[in-house]
């Protein structure tokens, strides 16, 4: 009967979702010319993001969508009638700095480090807080549910420069005790936000992530849709009142082997 129940155990092991032998990787790099297209010039206020007047358009039309993974942006978040970056979204950027002291909301898409993750130029900024159901969104275009594996993640140049000196009226820097995380909700093949997954960006004055780092998702199980809210317990009267930004790449999809 032992025998019989660790031979049963093995068997089920082996049929695991996470066996590596029942699925493939692939990758989400935001390399290449069409890419390039959907970077906004400037970082702030540029046509792309704001429209040309700045004050937003009255259709979501900056989205992306990847045909290797079959992600797809869910596009500008709407407010007040408008679509604009300042409501949410998540921007295609190439934009390096050297010094997070001379960053600013100007420079909103920028990180300091040499690029994207392994050397790569492009890269993601994700800008959106609150609470699920209406935060900025990675989705399967095709309404499959799968396993997103991972993805590198780093802090924005404006987050690392706001963390050490505030935000000029409401808190003068990142104090011991406070913390901003970026916090995945995971949405069910039903369309229910079902599971969630949390990553650490700053924890104090002195340990704010500066280098690409990997996030592993696989905790959120299968999904059909993934939002993202930077979130923490730095507040003033508005609310979260560090810059609701991170940057992210490479981001890795299991496509099961038929």
């Amino acid at each position: 009967m032992y025998l019989m129940a660790l031979a049963a155990v093995f068997a089920f092991v082996a049929c695991t979702p996470d066996d590596e032998d029942s699925y493939t990787v692939k990758t989400l790099t935001f390399e290449g010319s069409t890419w390039d297209a959907l970077i906004d010039t400037p970082q702030y206020g540029g046509k792309l993001l704001y429209t040309e007047s700045g004050e937003g358009a009255a259709t979501n039309y900056y989205s992306w969508s990847d045909a290797t993974t079959q992600l797809q942006s869910s596009g500008l978040v709407n407010a007040w009638g408008s679509y604009c970056y300042w409501n949410g979204g998540q921007a295609i950027s190439n934009y390096t700095m050297t010094d997070p002291e001379a960053a600013s909301y100007q420079t909103q898409l920028a990180v300091c480090t040499k690029g994207g993750h392994g050397g790569s130029k492009n890269f993601c900024v994700h800008f959106g807080t609150g609470e699920p159901g209406s935060l900025p969104a990675l989705i399967f275009a095709d309404g499959v549910a799968r396993v997103i594996e991972s993805m590198y993640v780093v802090n924005t140049a404006y987050m690392q420069f706001t963390v050490k000196h505030g935000d000029g009226w409401s808190f003068d820097g990142v104090k011991e005790g406070q913390y901003a995380d970026v916090v995945a909700y995971g949405y069910d093949a039903e369309g229910k936000q079902s599971t969630k997954a949390t990553f650490r960006l700053v924890d104090g004055p002195g340990k704010v992530v500066s280098d690409w780092t990997i996030w592993d998702l696989t905790a959120l199980g299968e999904v059909t849709k993934v939002e993202f809210a930077v979130t923490g317990n730095v507040t003033n009267d508005y609310g979260f009142a560090l810059p609701a930004y991170f940057a992210y790449d490479d981001v890795a999809v299991r496509f099961p082997k038929k």
